[in-house]
């Protein structure tokens, strides 16, 4: 009962979610709970944990495009060597991600979760449900 009951806190903190760090913080939450559901072969739990973790991916896909589009995030690849501040003015410059805790592979998959239409995502969530009940594919 105690991992419905943080499975039901992380999706209330998701929902609150305003910052990066709050949605990572629900994401690694989302793959403790799918961790424990598989422990416990708890089918219920881990395809709840997976619906959040993907829940959050977009939602922290979301964040970093709109952080790259504000400035505060550094848009992704190399920038121009003529982009290249110097110390003083460093502290101006955009956010990297790891900078921010977020590895490449994340950023990438969250942004590619995030470009799907929550309609969409909705339906590729409940046919993964169906077919992982099914025993055909597990997360």
């Amino acid at each position: 009962m105690n991992d419905l009951v943080q499975y039901e806190r992380a999706c209330a903190a998701l929902a609150d979610a305003v910052t990066a760090d709050e949605v990572m913080k629900v994401h690694l939450t989302a793959k403790g709970i799918e961790a424990v559901g598989r422990v416990a072969k708890d089918l219920t739990l881990q395809i709840k944990a997976v619906k959040l973790r993907v829940r959050a991916e977009a939602r922290l896909g979301d964040m970093l495009e709109e952080g790259e589009r504000l400035g505060i995030i550094m848009p992704r690849g190399r920038p121009p060597k003529s982009e290249i501040k110097d110390s003083v003015t460093e502290s101006l410059m955009p956010a990297r991600l790891k900078d921010i805790g977020i590895d490449s592979k994340l950023s990438a998959d969250a942004r590619r979760v995030s470009k799907i239409s929550e309609r969409a995502r909705e339906v590729m969530l409940a046919q993964f449900e169906s077919t992982y009940r099914e025993g055909d594919d597990r997360p």
